[in-house]
């Protein structure tokens, strides 16, 4: 929660039944929450949504916490908020004691789930020989506890992530595909299948693989050719020498050329030559 791949966040009523079912069948939930803080409109939206129901418009982000705190383990981590994928650092939250105890049949009533889950997790830790770096940790530590800096980061971000979402929808919108409206994070759903025929017809496309090729095709294309006015720009911007015929000796009758080398730095055009003038030798 938000959704990876669609960007949408499930109605509060959803999440309540999930808890619900969780309840009567005495269920752990894991609540995987890494793109929380990137929902675009924290206290609600402010366009309508597809997986909103005719009698409840869709809210604010729920999360199963809130409603069966004595059975959710929130997890998340910093690669989505921050872009710190290279970290591979997460965390767990897991059910304090205060929350409403789940215990098995026969389990010591003075014990409650956060209590077993976390001797275990220890358990387990301290069979495991790797970790981040103790400088990654603690600057993790600092950036979960929401200093104002970071905390303005991520809303920016957030508001970023949003009006590209918006703007790529619309224009999938515009061409005919179906898009869920994006709510959270940087994801995109569209469904093609009211524009087939016309993928088939101009493009040869016929399949979601065959879909996929063609995007990856010309995302190369378009790739090379940003390369290659990369390179020219370089080439332009970068020191020539050139060859510079000069008469040293106007004696008539006699004509004694030789070449001199300068160089300049051309800020634009073509490969300057000796009747263009480029800036200083």
């Amino acid at each position: 929660l938000p959704d990876n791949p669609t960007g949408t966040l499930a109605r509060a009523a959803t999440i309540r039944d999930l808890c619900q079912v969780a309840e009567e069948h005495d269920l752990i939930i894991i609540s995987d929450e890494i793109y929380r803080d990137l929902v675009h409109e924290p206290t609600g939206p402010t366009r309508p949504t597809e997986l909103a129901g005719p009698t409840e418009p869709a809210g604010p982000f729920t999360s199963p916490a809130a409603i069966a705190p004595g059975r959710t383990i929130v997890t998340t981590a910093l690669s989505k908020s921050l872009a710190l994928g290279g970290w591979r650092i997460g965390v767990a939250r897991l059910p304090g004691d205060g929350d409403a105890a789940v215990r098995p049949p026969g389990q010591s009533p003075g014990e409650s789930l956060g209590q077993r889950l976390r001797a275990r997790l220890l358990g387990i830790g301290s069979e495991i020989w790797s970790a981040p770096a103790a400088p990654i940790q603690q600057a993790a530590a600092f950036a979960f506890s929401d200093p104002p800096e970071l905390t303005e980061r991520i809303a920016l971000s957030r508001r970023l992530h949003r009006d590209v979402a918006r703007a790529v929808a619309d224009r999938f919108t515009a061409a005919g595909a179906r898009v869920p409206a994006p709510r959270a994070a940087f994801y995109l759903y569209p469904d093609f299948g009211p524009v087939r025929d016309r993928l088939r017809v101009r493009h040869g496309v016929d399949t979601s693989d065959d879909l996929a090729e063609r995007l990856s095709r010309d995302e190369a294309h378009a790739r090379i050719e940003q390369l290659k006015a990369e390179i020219e720009r370089e080439i332009r911007q970068a020191q020539y020498v050139l060859k510079w015929s000069c008469r040293l000796d106007p004696t008539p009758g006699r004509s004694c050329t030789t070449s001199i080398a300068i160089s300049c730095k051309c800020s634009a055009g073509p490969m300057p030559d000796s009747s263009r003038s480029c800036g200083e030798p």
